[in-house]
């Protein structure tokens, strides 16, 4: 494994405050938490799709910020 690059993960890290609530929680769930998709959808209040819409827009702010 390679190590932890301190200056990349702040750079995400506030990038990931400048998120919406939701998107940073789908975010979360997808590439740290990994849980059950219709959990994280239920946690969130939102359905199926809307988490997926919440994934996609969150990566795309999340590069527009990066």
């Amino acid at each position: 494994a390679q190590p932890v690059d301190h200056a990349d993960a702040e750079r995400v890290q506030g990038a990931m405050a400048e998120l919406t609530g939701p998107q940073r929680l789908a975010l979360s769930w997808c590439y740290i938490r990994r849980n059950n998709p219709r959990r994280a959808a239920d946690t969130i209040g939102v359905s199926m799709q809307e988490l997926r819409e919440l994934i996609d827009a969150g990566r795309q702010a999340l590069m527009a910020l990066l």
